[in-house]
């Protein structure tokens, strides 16, 4: 017997959108390497508008390494046009961590580690 989880992902989105803010979500899709210039050429940004929940991650789990100081953990709900992935831009922060929260088949909500 399985577990229907579309109504946690509808209350998880429900609260974000009580709870959250608009934030763009630019998503990076780098270019391809140029020999002529010895760089990467072509970016292209796609933007969308989300409802993000920032918070800062407690003492006990800032390591210096993996979580830094001035690190903060964003809950994005599951109505995004496209999944958030590492080295996008949200909110003015550079995503560095994507955890989806997704048990079964149902994504619930995606956990951003961010960085200035």
């Amino acid at each position: 017997m399985s577990y229907d989880y579309s109504s946690l992902a509808t209350t998880g989105a429900s609260l974000i959108s009580k709870f959250g803010r608009d934030v763009t979500l630019k998503h990076v899709t780098e270019g391809s390497y140029d020999f002529s210039t010895g760089g990467v050429s072509g970016d292209s940004v796609t933007s969308e508008t989300v409802k993000a929940v920032f918070t800062n991650y407690n003492d006990g789990q800032i390591d210096g390494s993996i979580v830094q100081r001035g690190d903060r953990l964003v809950l994005v709900s599951n109505d995004v046009t496209s999944e958030p992935k590492t080295n996008d831009i949200i909110g003015g922060f550079k995503i560095v961590g994507v955890e989806t929260i997704q048990p079964a088949n149902d994504v619930l909500l995606y956990k951003l580690q961010v960085r200035k």
